[in-house]
């Protein structure tokens, strides 16, 4: 199991939703998160 916090959001979408930048900044958080773990059926993909 892996906590992965998310940025700080700028919530600048409309009623104070995250924006198209806020999710592409908790996207990279998830991808650099993700790519951290070990490979779950043990090779690698093609």
């Amino acid at each position: 199991m892996a906590l992965v916090e998310a940025p700080e959001a700028g919530l600048t979408a409309c009623h104070w939703h995250p924006s198209l930048r806020d999710h592409a900044a908790m996207a990279k958080v998830l991808e650099q998160a993700l790519a951290q773990l070990p490979d779950p059926w043990g090779a690698a993909a093609p």
